[in-house]
């Protein structure tokens, strides 16, 4: 009977693992997609200013973006042939093109940002006007706040689920063990009854 109940919490167990692995794959791909939509707003609304090669109205824009947007810690605006914006809440800089380290292998993910020195979901996007000067990349770092909230959640409703089933396991096995130790019990009785006269 007991074997049962651990292969059961084994399986539940694996099943949950399985789940929280689904959870956060779900959450990466979540912050993907509001990225994406980041990048894409970011670029669709600066897309003249961006023609236009006006500097100063990209900056307002994205500064004002990075300060309104609770999720966001720093975008980086790469140009192909030119210097680098760095914006972060607080504070931005501008690196010139010799001083600028080599992006290529920025990867989109849960990296270690090195302007905000902590892990960050970077999303990277390509800005390119096809017959126009302007390119580069859009460089987006988002908090993991409401990451760790989601599976600290998730963690702690797989907990309840454990505790409520151990004491469900628990239970249910202390009725059988009593409903099938209770007939053995009765014939003790009678038996001892029986001797005793």
């Amino acid at each position: 009977m007991y074997q049962y109940l651990v292969l059961f919490f084994i399986v539940l167990s694996l099943y949950i693992y399985e789940l929280r692995a689904s959870q956060e794959s779900a959450v990466i791909n979540n912050m993907e997609v509001r990225a994406k939509s980041m990048s894409d707003t970011i670029t669709f609304v600066n897309s003249d200013n961006m023609i236009l090669d006006d500097e100063v109205r990209i900056f307002e824009f994205i500064f004002n973006f990075v300060k309104d947007n609770r999720d966001l810690e720093t975008i980086v605006l790469s140009r192909l042939h030119g210097d680098e914006l760095i914006v972060k809440k607080e504070s931005w800089k501008i690196i010139e093109k010799k001083d600028r380290e080599d992006k290529k292998n920025l990867a989109t993910g849960i990296v270690f940002s090195s302007y905000t020195n902590k892990n960050i979901f970077r999303y990277k996007y390509d800005v390119v006007f096809s017959s126009i000067k302007w390119g580069g990349e859009l460089c987006l770092e988002i908090s993991l706040d409401d990451y760790y909230a989601q599976l600290d959640n998730f963690n702690e409703k797989s907990r309840n689920l454990i505790f409520i089933m151990l004491l469900t396991s628990i239970l249910i096995s202390y009725f059988l063990a009593k409903a099938i130790s209770k007939p053995i019990i009765e014939l003790n009785e009678v038996s001892k009854k029986s001797i005793a006269r």
